[in-house]
């Protein structure tokens, strides 16, 4: 197994989707299922793992997802792409007030 493939193996295992009726946090649903290849391929115009980031560009990142032209190195299955979607949908929750990182 090389590097990448057990960074992303460790990513996936964060990635627990949430239950029926839970709130999709950013930093607990959303953040892990962008992989380290993935925040690197867009660095260029935005950052993965920033909840002000893809709060901004959620609209733009869930066409892209549906479309199945993101993340670069190959498309979502339908449940992950179903979780970013109630995020968006949810109003791309602010973050946690006491945990200001969610």
């Amino acid at each position: 197994m090389t590097e990448d493939e057990k960074w992303q193996k460790m990513d996936e295992l964060r990635a627990a989707p949430p239950a029926a009726g839970e709130p999709v946090r950013f930093q607990q649903h959303i953040k892990p299922l962008f992989r380290r290849y993935d925040r690197q391929a867009m660095s260029f115009a935005f950052d993965l793992w920033s909840y002000d980031d893809v709060s901004q560009h959620a609209e733009a990142i869930l066409a892209q997802l549906q479309a199945g032209t993101m993340p670069c190195a190959g498309g979502w299955p339908q449940q992950k792409i179903d979780v970013f979607s109630r995020w968006a949908d949810a109003g791309k929750p602010a973050r946690n007030r006491a945990r200001p990182d969610q």
